[in-house]
């Protein structure tokens, strides 16, 4: 007997094809949402001071950060960036990194299209940070 079926035969699917689960906890995900795009916004500032951080780095010995409780390693986000495919790499190291203009690095990604906005590579470098803040909690648990 299939999955669907056996939830549908205990209840838990409605005529509509709606699967309940329970109660949905609307304050939780709120402060999920909350907590992630700090997450991501602090992620984005880190990385746009990528630079210091590599001279704190070689001067130091720091190879990790610790900002708002959270621990950031120079190393694990550097491994991270190499594992992102293509254009988000592009994406995110030429906004952030290289402090490029949004619309000259859609130029530069999308050579020959007819129409170039800078959003189109911003997308691109959103999609790269939350993989990013991702991958750093899937480390950060296990």
């Amino acid at each position: 007997m299939g999955r669907l079926r056996r939830l549908a035969m205990a209840g838990k699917i409605s005529q509509s094809g709606i699967i309940s689960v329970g109660p949905v906890q609307l304050e939780q995900i709120r402060r999920n949402e909350e907590y992630r795009s700090r997450k991501i916004a602090l992620l984005e500032a880190l990385l746009k001071n990528w630079q210091s951080w590599r001279a704190i780095l070689e001067d130091s010995g720091v190879e990790t950060l610790v900002i708002g409780g959270e621990e950031w390693n120079f190393y694990d986000m550097l491994d991270g960036i190499k594992e992102l495919p293509p254009r988000q790499k592009q994406a995110l190291w030429l906004i952030l990194i290289e402090d490029k203009r949004p619309v000259d690095v859609a130029r530069a990604m999308f050579v020959g299209s007819k129409r170039i906005v800078g959003e189109m590579a911003v997308q691109y470098k959103d999609d790269a940070l939350a993989k990013l803040v991702a991958r750093h909690d899937q480390r950060k648990e296990g």
